[in-house]
């Protein structure tokens, strides 16, 4: 599903969606050779086969779902896994979504960032249906409104043949968007007072006395969320 996006005050986005494409893989269709194949497979994703192998473990043989193994592939990684697929059916490509920060480093503690979810907390999570590759709130608002800012996954059943290609499809399940969320925060507030602490390591809150509101709340030094 698409995650819910995150607005200030006056529906200024301060944190967007884009489309990107993830390389999957399902460990039902795995055959005895794994080992040899993910080996390939890792050194042309950059990564350690090891990863690769310990998210099928953790999954088990007899998952149906399909295990991210990298998300936000390039043209020519998509080219390559294409025109490999045969030697690679338990392999596939599908559509994912990556989190924008427009604004850079702006509001980044505020805001926080997503990431791909670890093994603790897998198992702390358990009952709400996250799986191994799954992307997930780790810092800030993206974490502190994990559960509104998911949505609802979505999918298909499809008819295969014995190398994988798509025969017909059996059922469909649209996903559900997450809730969008407005802050309190004010985007050009926020742009000057991050500017006036520029160079320094500090921090400053600006509250509307009236109400409570946090108006700009800032902190150096600070990071790029789309790093």
């Amino acid at each position: 599903p698409n995650r819910g996006l995150i607005f200030d005050r006056n529906g200024k986005v301060l944190v967007d969606n884009r489309t990107s494409y993830s390389v999957m893989i399902y460990p039902v269709k795995i055959t005895p050779d794994v080992e040899e194949k993910v080996k390939k497979l890792a050194s042309k994703l950059g990564l350690e086969p090891k990863m690769i192998i310990n998210k099928l473990k953790y999954a088990g043989p007899n998952s149906p779902y399909p295990i991210d193994i990298k998300h936000d592939l390039d043209q020519e990684t998509i080219s390559y896994l294409l025109e490999n697929r045969l030697s690679l059916p338990a392999l596939t490509i599908e559509h994912a979504i990556t989190r924008v920060h427009p604004e850079k480093n702006l509001a980044s503690h505020i805001l926080g960032y997503t990431g791909e979810i670890s093994y603790e907390e897998l198992d702390d999570l358990k009952e709400k249906n996250y799986k191994v590759g799954d992307i997930i709130g780790k810092t800030g608002i993206e974490h502190r409104f994990e559960d509104k800012l998911r949505g609802k996954e979505g999918g298909h059943f499809i008819e295969v043949d014995a190398i994988g290609r798509k025969i017909r499809t059996l059922k469909s399940e649209l996903p559900e968007q997450g809730n969008n969320i407005h802050l309190t925060i004010d985007l050009n507030l926020q742009k000057k007072v991050e500017s006036l602490l520029q160079g320094k390591k500090a921090s400053a809150v600006v509250m509307d006395v009236n109400t409570g509101e946090i108006l700009a709340m800032a902190s150096k030094p600070d990071f790029d969320p789309n790093m």
